[in-house]
């Protein structure tokens, strides 16, 4: 008897497919950094010294930065395309700072070269769109969304500055830079490298929060966060401004018979400082000495000028009060117009200025001016460094 065959069992039905999820698409700036399988000791111990030369060329080249960064908002501003000669200009300029940076940290040995070629320092930016970019982002917009960015980058920073220093320390005993330690420098000179990119326009798409070189364009997500906590910080400190602007005490002004200061009767007002710390300071213009000659004999005076000696009095002081002589201000008129002269001096007693007022007695200032012969003060200002300003205007 023949035995039918059995047919095979049937091969169960393929579920629904999974979609394979799409490689995340790479934020248009590269960073990286070669590790070194060995790092010179002495080079390392002495690399604040030899670093000067290439930080005093990129503090240059930062500077000029500025200004190139300004010219391509502008250019995006008005035709939504970034020149490509000022692309290779700002983009050559920060590969040269990328190389100084990393430098600096300990990265590499090499020191940084003016071509990119054959060095450890990796920088590359993608080529802005042309007719892509948005322009009304580079109006303040781009600024706060990166304020996030700032704040962390910030504490970063001093996260880096520590990890350099006991990097320094692991170089010279062993020649080699941990690779945990090497990842993170890297990873934050990369981070930064995109925030630059995206606020400089050579793109528009966000930076990601990450360290690393596979990371993606932020999400919309991200973006929106990024904004809101942007706008708060952003009205947060105008907010702060508008407020201080307004509780903070004014100049105090005050007009005064130029004639009596000089006889010592004109009836000045006697200015109460209340807010300062630990008590009140009593402020009050008592007099001027025009001509002063005779109390500064030491100054070499031509016969066009002439000395003018104001004088305050200044009492129950109950802290440490600053007094620069640079504040010390007078506007004059003579035959040649209107015109401002600094105090060449200003003394309490027998001491010069700069000097610190501890007493908690009466205490006598002079400021010194030399003005031509025939000038008429108009004007005098001073900021004693404690409480508001004083602007005294002569009749």
């Amino acid at each position: 008897m023949t035995l039918p065959t059995s047919s095979p069992p049937p091969q169960p039905s393929p579920g629904p497919s999974s979609p394979v999820p799409a490689p995340s698409e790479p934020y248009p700036v590269l960073f990286d950094v070669d590790y070194p399988a060995r790092l010179g000791r002495f080079s390392t111990a002495f690399r604040l010294l030899f670093i000067l030369p290439a930080w005093v060329y990129g503090w240059i080249l930062a500077n000029l930065l500025n200004s190139a960064l300004l010219a391509g908002w502008i250019a995006v501003f008005f035709r939504r395309k970034y020149p490509a000669w000022l692309f290779s200009a700002t983009s050559g300029v920060a590969g040269y700072n990328a190389r100084v940076w990393s430098y600096g940290a300990l990265l590499t040995d090499r020191f940084p070269s003016f071509e990119p070629s054959g060095s450890p320092v990796h920088l590359e930016f993608d080529e802005p769109p042309n007719d892509h970019l948005s322009r009304w982002r580079v109006l303040l917009w781009k600024l706060v969304l990166l304020v996030p960015h700032a704040v962390v980058l910030s504490f970063l920073m001093i996260a880096v500055f520590v990890v350099v220093f006991i990097a320094w320390f692991a170089i010279l005993f062993t020649g080699t830079y941990p690779r945990g330690m090497f990842a993170f420098v890297t990873g934050i000179q990369r981070w930064y490298w995109r925030v630059f990119a995206y606020l400089a326009s050579f793109n528009d798409r966000y930076p990601p929060f990450g360290l690393a070189a596979e990371a993606g364009p932020a999400s919309n997500a991200s973006t929106i966060t990024g904004g809101v906590i942007g706008l708060l910080a952003t009205g947060g400190m105008v907010t702060l401004i508008v407020v201080g602007a307004i509780i903070a005490p004014g100049v105090h002004s005050e007009e005064i018979d130029y004639a009596g200061l000089q006889r010592g009767v004109a009836d000045t007002e006697i200015y109460v400082v209340e807010n300062a710390p630990r008590g009140e300071i009593l402020f009050q213009l008592s007099r001027v000495h025009d001509p002063g000659d005779e109390l500064v004999g030491v100054l070499d005076l031509t016969p066009r000028d002439r000395v003018v000696v104001f004088e305050w009095y200044i009492g129950t002081i109950d802290r440490s009060a600053a007094v620069e002589s640079a504040r010390v201000r007078l506007d004059y008129e003579d035959g040649d117009g209107r015109d401002t002269v600094t105090a060449l001096f200003v003394t309490a007693g027998d001491t010069i200025a700069p000097l610190r007022i501890t007493s908690d007695q009466v205490t006598t200032i002079r400021a010194v001016f030399v003005i031509p012969q025939r000038a008429q003060p108009t004007e005098l200002r001073w900021r004693p460094g404690f409480g508001p300003g004083f602007k005294y205007i002569f009749e």
